[in-house]
């Protein structure tokens, strides 16, 4: 199988059972504007169910923070968990459309 970086596999089944979260940072730098991500988690199990991006344009003369998205619906995924991730990586190998969306967010 093809390793997908960011995914977290079960030594013997490979398994997909965890992610790695990658978000922007509060920086200054002129190519990319600055952003965080708020995550909303299950109160039981504190497991994500939603993370929302918000970024800020820098060079606007009075920047304020501004919702960009939703995870979940930005990718079209029905949850955020390990096997979604998965299947939406292996769907971004066939799917140009898709993956041109998921490198402008």
């Amino acid at each position: 199988h093809q390793e997908i970086e960011g995914i977290s596999r079960a030594v013997g089944s490979g398994k997909p059972i965890g992610m790695h979260y990658w978000g922007g940072s509060v920086s200054t730098w002129y190519q990319v504007y600055p952003s965080f991500r708020l995550f909303e988690v299950d109160a039981e199990t504190m497991v994500p169910v939603r993370a929302h991006t918000y970024s800020m344009n820098i060079s606007e003369e009075n920047p304020v923070w501004k919702y960009s998205y939703e995870l979940s619906e930005l990718l079209n995924i029905t949850d955020l968990s390990p096997s979604s991730f998965m299947d939406l990586s292996q769907s971004l190998l066939s799917d140009e459309q898709m993956s041109l969306k998921v490198i402008t967010k």
